[in-house]
């Protein structure tokens, strides 16, 4: 490092290549001098560290003279602010150009580093301003960190309760708390923006709870700037906008674009992993309102994106509460002479167990959209391929009495539309929303693809449109809803059905007032409202087990590659890869190798489902009362879980049939049926033996009981104490014996061997399979 003296001598040494001879050596050092100043003024200033609080090492005894002095002193300042002193009556004032750290966190001023503890700054008892009130000229940054802002209590339409910030700078907060803070907008947080630059980022950790707006925005209310909260840990929680008459909007979160100012908001943390936008409550929008601004210019629109960033927590507006519509979201845009659009985006992100009267989850306004699944945002998590990426789930269309209305759960009332898409990957959930609809649709377009909308209950119809716009679906699932109403669909304008099914049997699927319909490759418990077949079919589809709420589909399902195929890297519902050719299918017609509906079955296994008995006895039928338990104790060579025990005493007859499954079969073939058994403990002579019984049936019914079986037999397993599998029984179903309602049932029987009476049998059964021989997986099963 240069001497004083040393630096002096340089810079002189520097400029004298500039000197002339005549220039005499007073005139010179006055040059030297002046050069040197001049050099020392264009150094970055030194960052300075002040420290508030009370005994060794601080440096100021008010939060306010240590930010003043930042101000004073052109470098990156940092205020470390002790909790040595108490800090009420706070309404502190910072205005910069510069970059200043205000960090809690220290029990004294000695103390090196911060402890994490969080440092109360407070405005109780004091002016009625907010906490902090924070103004950045461009390239001003201000950090928080380990402090809680509380107490702030900003008086009558005032603007920010803990903190006010306006500029055109970057405020970023992290490891800290907004809480109990009032004003009349922005009762955490008001983030008003000057310019292009302005940016408000809440960081890890940060929680944003029971502050209350008198008018909107009770958490957060950002005005025309770029809000982001992507780390983890944060949420915004429990803060109400109180609202009367065309105010109450947000409770957790307002977005207001204005002039030629856009308003944009990214969040992609999981919160706590019990929601990131949970329990607020405003009149419009209880966890939030996106809205643009009567005086915004074309394209400053307001915008939501959502996504989740962990695996473990997800992002989810949850558990909000709207006295007026929109329990999870708002969302409204402008029309007039610029066209402003509001509007969220959601990837990989929940909207759950919302309320309000009318759009219990998202209540759509003019001009604003609601787009699920399209793009994935930047950070956003890809969708995993075991469940819906998406989901709107639980929410209820109901009063503050907690009494049902005739509300929609998604309901859409101007003309722009709601919109619900798959474009990409993944797709959407809609289950247990409870409503008089659940979507309502007065101006707007609802397009859904790839969804699973299953288990909702309405008291009038599943969806209604009364405007002049389209109903679009494709490759949706619709089933297993409680209708009140008449049809699946009111609709008054287009409507489109393709690659669907619907299958809500004893209620008619479609009411059309007007426009004309496009129905193709689907599947509908009711077709003669669609206009009949070709374009839908009636016919069961076969989900897999829709009482525990899956709609994937068996093998021998009519909607296995029924429709034609998508070009492009499509994906179902739960992810998985599209226009998946299963060659041991029989299908009438070649060209078909999409399913309909929202799932894609990938190949022909299980034909047996639950056949490892790993988790329970799901899916099979009891036949002898208490014969069958399941037993985690016992498992099959190469299982896991557990197996089903039979095991019953004072048996009326020496054969107990314990438990029976229906498979219908997807096309003719040689069918090889096997499993493991394992007998009780005794001698050789009188284990008893377990068998494998099985009975084809031509056309046995969906029930696979209809009439006498066309071929049956006994496949036995073992009578010994170890497990045990035989080569595979053979059952050859020719292609004059198959249709589609075809069928094989598999019993699992118990045989006394004993030579006392009265008898009992003991018997375990696992690994239970059923494949078509030459089909690959065949072998990949187990059987030669």
């Amino acid at each position: 490092m240069f001497s004083q003296s040393s630096f002096a001598a340089n810079c002189a040494s520097r400029a004298g290549v500039f000197h002339r001879p005549a220039i005499t050596a007073s005139m010179q050092l006055g040059r030297s001098v002046a050069i040197l100043v001049l050099l020392l003024a264009a150094l970055p200033a030194h960052a300075a560290v002040y420290r508030v609080g009370t005994g060794p090492g601080c440096t100021h005894n008010s939060i306010q003279n240590a930010i003043n002095a930042a101000e004073a002193n052109a470098g990156a300042d940092t205020v470390l602010i002790t909790r040595s002193l108490f800090y009420i009556e706070q309404a502190l004032v910072l205005t910069t150009s510069q970059e200043v750290d205000l960090v809690g966190g220290f029990a004294t001023c000695n103390q090196a580093t911060s402890d994490g503890m969080l440092t109360d700054v407070s405005g109780i008892n004091g002016a009625l301003e907010p906490v902090m009130r924070i103004t950045l000229n461009t390239g001003g940054l201000v950090r928080l960190r380990h402090l809680t802002i509380l107490g702030g209590d900003e008086d009558g339409a005032g603007h920010g309760g803990g903190i006010f910030f306006r500029g055109n700078g970057s405020l970023q907060i992290s490891d800290s708390a907004i809480n109990n803070n009032v004003a009349g907008y922005g009762g955490g947080i008001y983030a008003e923006g000057t310019g292009t630059n302005a940016e408000l980022i809440i960081g890890a950790n940060v929680y944003i709870g029971f502050n209350t707006a008198r008018y909107s925005g009770g958490g957060i209310y950002v005005d025309g700037m770029e809000m982001a909260m992507r780390e983890q840990g944060s949420v915004i929680a429990f803060n109400t906008a109180q609202g009367s008459d065309d105010s109450g909007f947000g409770g957790g979160l307002t977005l207001l674009s204005r002039g030629s100012l856009l308003a944009r908001a990214y969040i992609g943390g999981g919160g706590f992993g019990t929601g990131t936008i949970l329990s607020n409550t405003a009149r419009y929008g209880g966890g939030v309102a996106v809205i643009s601004g009567d005086d915004a210019d074309f394209d400053a629109n307001s915008r939501l994106q959502l996504f989740t960033t962990q695996a473990d927590r997800r992002a989810m507006i949850r558990l909000n509460t709207a006295s007026v519509v929109g329990g999870g979201l708002y969302l409204k845009g402008r029309s007039g002479f610029f066209v402003t659009i509001a509007g969220a985006d959601l990837w990989n992100a929940d909207i759950v167990d919302n309320q309000a009267p009318d759009g219990a989850a998202a209540y759509i306004a003019d001009k604003a959209d609601l787009f699920i699944q399209t793009n994935a945002p930047a950070g956003a998590l890809p969708c995993q391929s075991n469940g819906p990426c998406s989901s709107i789930t639980g929410n209820e269309a109901q009063n503050a009495a907690q009494q049902p209305t005739l509300g929609a759960v998604i309901r859409n009332y101007g003309e722009f539309g709601s919109n619900f898409s798959n474009l990409a990957r993944g797709g959407v959930l809609i289950s247990g929303n409870r409503g008089g609809r659940l979507i309502d649709s007065s101006d707007g377009s609802p397009t859904l693809d790839t969804a699973l909308i299953v288990n909702n209950a309405v008291s009038l119809e599943l969806f209604r449109t009364t405007g002049d716009f389209a109903t679009i679906i494709n490759s949706t699932t619709i089933a297993g809803n409680t209708i009140g109403g008449s049809a699946v669909f009111r609709l008054n304008a287009f409507f489109r059905l393709k690659s669907a099914i619907v299958w809500q049997p004893g209620t008619t699927t479609l009411i059309q007032t007007g426009g004309t319909r496009d129905v193709e490759w689907s599947i509908a418990s009711e077709v003669g409202s669609l206009g009949g077949g070709p374009g839908a079919v009636v016919a069961a589809p076969r989900f897999i087990d829709p009482a525990r709420f899956d709609y994937r589909l068996r093998a021998a399902s009519p909607a296995i590659d029924y429709a034609i195929p998508v070009a492009g890297d499509d994906r179902d519902v739960h992810g998985l890869p599209r226009d998946q050719y299963i060659p041991e299918v029989f299908r009438p017609s070649t060209g078909r190798v999409r399913d309909a509906g929202a799932h894609e079955r990938p190949s022909l296994q299980p034909l047996v489902l639950n056949g490892d008995l790993e988790f329970d006895l799901n899916l099979w039928s009891p036949v002898t009362a208490n014969a069958a338990t399941w037993d985690n104790t016992q498992n099959a060579p190469g299982s896991v879980g557990g197996s089903v025990l039979v095991s019953l005493n004072n048996i009326p007859q020496a054969r107990v049939i314990a438990l029976t499954q229906c498979i219908h079969l997807p096309g003719p073939g040689l069918y090889a049926l096997n499993g493991f058994g394992r007998s009780g403990i005794g001698t050789p002579a009188s284990r008893d033996a377990t068998i494998l019984a099985w009975e084809y049936r031509n056309n046995g019914s969906e029930a696979c009981n209809a009439g006498a079986p066309t071929m049956s037999g006994d496949h036995p397993l073992t009578t010994a104490a170890s497990w045990g599998s035989p080569p595979a029984s053979l059952i050859n179903v020719t292609q004059a014996q198959w249709n589609n309602l075809s069928s094989i049932t598999i019993s699992l029987v118990v045989v006394d061997r004993g030579v006392t009476a009265p008898g009992n049998v003991t018997g375990w059964f696992d690994g239970i399979t059923l494949g078509i021989v030459g089909s690959d997986t065949i072998f990949a099963n187990g059987f030669d």
